[in-house]
This record gives C-alpha cells, structure tokens and sequence, in this order.
C-alpha cells in the first residue's frame, strides 16, 4: 500500500516552525536605562542591545557645557537637549542626553566635566559611569 503525501500538512508544519523560530528572536526586548546625576561614580550591567542614556543637567547659556569622553568601543549615538521649562523662557536650564552603545562586549567609561571653556575644572562638576556591557 502506496502512503500519500499530503503537501498541505508539510506547508502548515513549515510555518509552524517559522512562527516558533521567529517568536524565539522577538521575545527578547531590549531595555532603556537612563542614568543621572545620582548616578555619578557608579558602574552598572547593560546588554548589547539595550538602550543606555545619559541625561545631565545643562544651561549652555552660562557659557557652562559637557565636556564629554569614552573609553574603548563605547560611542555615542545621539546628543540632544530636553528643555523642562515653559516654552519661551530664554536662559532656563535644560537636560542633555547622550544615548550610548558599545561596539563590543566589555567595560567602558563615560566621562564629563561641566565647565566653561575659559575656566579651569572643578571637580565638583565632573561626572563618570562605568558600564559594563554583556
């Protein structure tokens, strides 16, 4: 007795594998970690594919401004400038972010000085972040 093939059974299972495969990749998501002030000095566990920020506070209007470094594969992605004050007001303070990624597994720094290009550093006025991506 001769079996038949049902090639209709074979497409399903095929598109059952794919939805299983591919429900396997997207599960995963990645998660935003935005680090402040409160965070200066400290060193954190981030995934390759999370979202890191680094929000300060700055008025660029005093002449004061983040002078920013990395260390190794860690690069920035974007800088951008939230203000927190009503529309309109001319020399009100702000948050900067930064958005980080890292090239490469390892551990990096972030580091900045809050200054005015004429003036020499405070130390008051640094900020710095270990972060260790995985």
């Amino acid at each position: 007795m001769e079996r038949k093939h049902n090639p209709g059974l074979y497409l399903i299972l095929l598109l059952l594998c794919i939805a299983v495969i591919c429900s396997a990749g997207c599960s995963q998501t990645a998660t935003v970690y935005t680090f402040t002030e409160d965070d200066n000095g400290k060193t954190f566990n981030v995934g390759m594919d999370d979202i890191v920020k680094v929000s300060l506070f700055s008025n660029p209007t005093t002449g004061y401004e983040w002078n920013v470094d990395t260390t190794g594969n860690l690069v920035i992605t974007n800088v951008e400038f939230i203000s927190d004050s009503a529309e309109g007001m001319i020399g009100a303070g702000r948050v900067q972010e930064w958005t980080l990624a890292a090239n490469a597994p390892g551990t990096y720094e972030f580091n900045a000085v809050y200054k005015r290009s004429w003036e020499d550093t405070d130390a008051d006025m640094s900020y710095q972040l270990t972060l260790i991506f995985q």
